[in-house]
């Protein structure tokens, strides 16, 4: 038996879409496969982002940006790649700690151009990113497992990121958590 145990104020549900990101046949619009993510220092997180339209409504200068949630202006994105004039694609947009720090807040959107009229044609769902995992596993403890076993062995992980791989004779992780030390 294993069991996690997590701080109270950090065990919140995290919202992860499990699909590929890629639209169906009938879907018109911008869709990203995360809604949430982790991003460690020096580490970058992929999200997919894909779009379809109708062919007859998109240009060579469309584009799609990475802005801060609450920011209406078109100008100040945080990112931006080209999408020509392709009615449907995917993207992989790696975020950075360096696009989190542009950024007012944790909440970000993805939005679809029309290149040439300036005009919003789609916004994608929220995506929370940020630097602190908002998990915190402050014990693990192993019990039942044969002594054939040992040491046993964890890794922590969020997202692509691993934050620790921790090894113990006994099966047992007390007091992970920084804070929980003092």
């Amino acid at each position: 038996m294993i069991i996690l145990r997590l701080a109270r104020e950090d065990a919140r549900v995290l919202s992860h879409h499990s699909g590929s990101g890629s639209p169906t046949h009938s879907d018109e619009g911008l869709f990203i496969d995360r809604s949430e993510l982790f991003v460690g220092e020096g580490r970058s997180q992929t999200i997919r982002v894909s779009w379809r339209f109708d062919a007859s409504t998109v240009n060579l200068m469309d584009w799609i940006g990475l802005f801060d949630e609450s920011e209406p202006a078109s100008t100040k994105f945080i990112d931006y790649k080209l999408v020509g004039s392709a009615s449907g694609s995917t993207l992989l947009w790696n975020l950075t700690t360096v696009h989190l720090e542009m950024s007012s807040g944790p909440n970000f959107v993805f939005r679809y151009y029309d290149g040439l009229t300036g005009f919003t044609r789609a916004r994608s769902a929220t995506v929370y990113a940020s630097t602190v995992p908002r998990v915190r596993i402050t014990d693990i403890v192993c019990t039942g497992l044969p002594s054939t076993h040992r040491p046993l062995r964890v890794t922590l992980a969020a997202g692509s990121s691993n934050l620790a791989s921790l090894t113990s004779a006994s099966g047992s992780w007390k007091h992970l958590h920084a804070k929980d030390n003092k």
